[in-house]
């Protein structure tokens, strides 16, 4: 049983979300936003604020800008690089780095950001780390 037809399916871009204004109560994305860079980031908030209703909510879980540290070569925290990841454990993806201001600054100009969590997915492996990372970012808020 399938809990949306096929034909009502719809792909698209996270910046060109084929619907119209206010058409949506909640918007979630899950493990997306950090494969996008900054510009296209904000662009995407831009356009869920556009697609959601007025006091809508935007819930999203994102790989945590810690994790993209432990990745870099030069373990720059503010250097913007280029990071390879394993896309279930067998495809490499290159991901723009991020720091939390990239998440939050232009989240909180169109949101009321309700709630935020940083944990730990027991399913992700952060290779022979001694140090105990969040792993994900999650947060929910809502259209002002």
């Amino acid at each position: 049983m399938s809990l949306v037809a096929p034909e009502r399916l719809k792909l698209a871009r996270h910046t060109s979300i084929p619907f119209r204004d206010e058409f949506f109560d909640t918007v979630v994305t899950r493990f997306s936003l950090h494969y996008l860079d900054k510009e296209e980031l904000k662009e995407t908030y831009k356009e869920v604020a556009r697609v959601l209703k007025p006091n809508g909510d935007f819930i999203a879980v994102a790989r945590h800008p810690l994790v993209d540290l432990m990745a870099k070569p030069t373990k720059d925290y503010y250097k913007e690089e280029d990071t390879q990841v394993k896309l279930y454990g067998q495809i490499n993806v290159i991901c723009p780095s991020h720091i939390m201001r990239d998440y939050l600054s232009p989240l909180i100009q169109l949101f009321d950001l309700v709630d935020f969590e940083e944990g730990i997915d027991q399913a992700d492996i952060v290779p022979k780390s001694r140090f105990k990372i969040p792993t994900y970012l999650a947060f929910k808020a809502t259209k002002r």
